[in-house]
């Protein structure tokens, strides 16, 4: 093969578009630049879009985050308060218990006291 052949076809291989560009006219270079000029300016603007969409939905995320960092004091807030709530209604319970014992104390001595006074009454009234 002719090294100018060679060459030729290995240009056209490895730029294509500088090999049609050789066989274009003016005319048509300009008309191919303002194809590839707008068809860049509309990948740009879906770029955008996307870009803009993708602000958008990071903007919605941080919302809902902070919203949800927001319940969540919320509840570790609420689950404080009833932990105090059952350490207090434990104490209530403690005391309503002691006060029932107290108070069957009470009734068991009442109960056995007659028992008692009886039996010392008469020894003390016989002396």
């Amino acid at each position: 093969m002719p090294r100018a052949l060679y060459l030729s076809l290995h240009n056209n291989i490895m730029n294509p578009v500088a090999c049609a560009c050789a066989e274009m006219s003016a005319q048509q270079l300009m008309e191919r630049g303002r194809k590839e000029m707008k068809a860049q300016d509309e990948s740009l603007l879906r770029a955008q879009k996307i870009v803009e969409s993708t602000v958008e939905i990071g903007s919605k995320t941080a919302e809902t985050l902070h919203a949800q960092g927001q319940q969540m004091e919320r509840v570790l807030d609420n689950l404080e308060e009833m932990r105090f709530d059952i350490k207090k209604g434990g104490q209530v319970i403690r005391d309503i218990t002691r006060g029932l014992a107290t108070d069957k104390c009470a009734a068991l001595l009442s109960f056995f006291a007659p028992l008692f006074e009886i039996p010392l009454g008469a020894l003390v009234y016989q002396n």
